[in-house]
């Protein structure tokens, strides 16, 4: 059983297509149809990408007009199309590696990071200027762009800006950075670990701060604690 024929234009009908019945699906040669050979889009297509047609040439857009049977206004607009679509493809081609060169040349102390952290404008960066935070303080680079967010604002507020809410932090992205975590500071300010989940009265609650401890087989388990100041 063959397949149904691909549509072939109309010699005695311009504008219209054979009828099923009266298509075949081979050449006079008893070769099989190319696919879309009389498909007008696809071949202007392929002219067009190939660079074998343009707006300009107008013998060929007649050429192509009276073999595929399509108005010539019709085939010059759909090429004016391509070359409007190819045009604003080479300009947004040539802002992202202008972006690029612009950001190779941009340093961590190019970027306000405490006014992106905390206005969560972050989350427009591109990963390449993600890196520069990340690279600056030697934090993990694996994981996706939404785990380098998380990485950088518990990096954030755990070294560079200590005592802000963690709240708004997942705490799962949180312990995914607890390897990440290794303060050198001397002058940390922790006075004891509660083991209950509340503070006294005579004491001043601070947010849960994440913390690890290493196992034998050398990994390091994390867990969160409250703290709190006398």
């Amino acid at each position: 059983m063959s397949r149904i024929p691909q549509p072939m234009p109309s010699l005695e009908n311009p504008g219209h297509y054979e009828d099923v019945f009266d298509t075949t699906n081979y050449t006079e040669n008893g070769c099989m149809r190319p696919i879309d050979e009389f498909a007008p889009r696809a071949n202007l297509k392929k002219l067009f990408k190939n660079k074998m047609i343009s707006s300009k040439e107008h013998n060929k857009l007649q050429e192509f007009s009276q073999h595929y049977i399509v108005e010539q206004d019709a085939v010059l607009d759909y090429v004016r199309h391509m070359e409007e679509l190819k045009a604003t493809s080479s300009i947004k081609a040539a802002e992202r590696e202008k972006e690029k060169a612009q950001t190779k040349m941009q340093s961590f102390e190019d970027y306000h990071w405490s006014e992106l952290i905390s206005n969560n404008g972050i989350t427009k960066l591109t990963v390449p200027k993600l890196k520069l935070y990340i690279e600056k303080y030697g934090l993990s680079k694996v994981g996706k762009k939404a785990d380098t967010i998380e990485r950088i604002k518990a990096h954030y507020y755990l070294h560079v800006h200590r005592g802000t809410n963690m709240s708004e932090l997942n705490q799962t992205s949180v312990r995914s950075t607890l390897s990440d975590y290794s303060s050198s500071d001397d002058d940390d300010e922790v006075l004891r670990v509660l083991d209950t989940d509340t503070c006294s009265s005579s004491e001043e609650e601070i947010d849960l701060i994440p913390t690890y401890t290493e196992t034998r087989s050398g990994r390091q388990a994390g867990s969160f604690v409250s703290l709190c100041r006398n």
